[in-house]
């Protein structure tokens, strides 16, 4: 077998092998590097997510504090009005949800229908016993 290389098709099988095992150890290098570069890039941005999702998050828990603790006021008639507005969860629009592990994806990006969920439900439940303050709970 060491013959064969030693002739000149040999050689040139040789200088063939070597030049595609060398295309090949560059191929992977490349790919290694995008694939680092790439998981970096998905961290960071999932980094960037989580902080602005915290800070959302953070206005939420502020808002149902705010609803919870509300003075509310009453009216000659001696029905209740809430003077603090309704907690909202607004999501940031152009973050990479993708970047997150897909159950936490899930269930972030499922959070405003379930507040809306629930304020319909207090709704209800504050039209069945004629009370505002019932729907001012959350």
């Amino acid at each position: 077998m060491w013959d064969f290389f030693g002739s000149d098709v040999g050689k040139v099988a040789l200088g063939g092998l070597i030049a595609f095992a060398g295309q090949l150890v560059a191929s992977l290098l490349g790919w290694a590097k995008e694939a680092r570069f790439a998981a970096s890039k998905k961290r960071k941005d999932a980094e960037y997510l989580a902080m602005r999702l915290v800070l959302v998050f953070d206005d939420l828990t502020a808002a149902c504090y705010n609803a919870v603790h509300d003075p509310l006021i009453e009216d000659v008639e001696g029905i209740s009005s809430s003077t603090v507005k309704d907690p909202k969860l607004s999501l940031p629009t152009d973050g990479d949800y993708k970047a997150l592990a897909p159950r936490l994806m899930f269930d972030i990006m499922s959070m405003p229908n379930r507040l809306e969920g629930i304020m319909g439900g207090l709704a209800s439940v504050a039209r069945y016993f004629g009370s505002t303050r019932l729907s001012r709970i959350f």
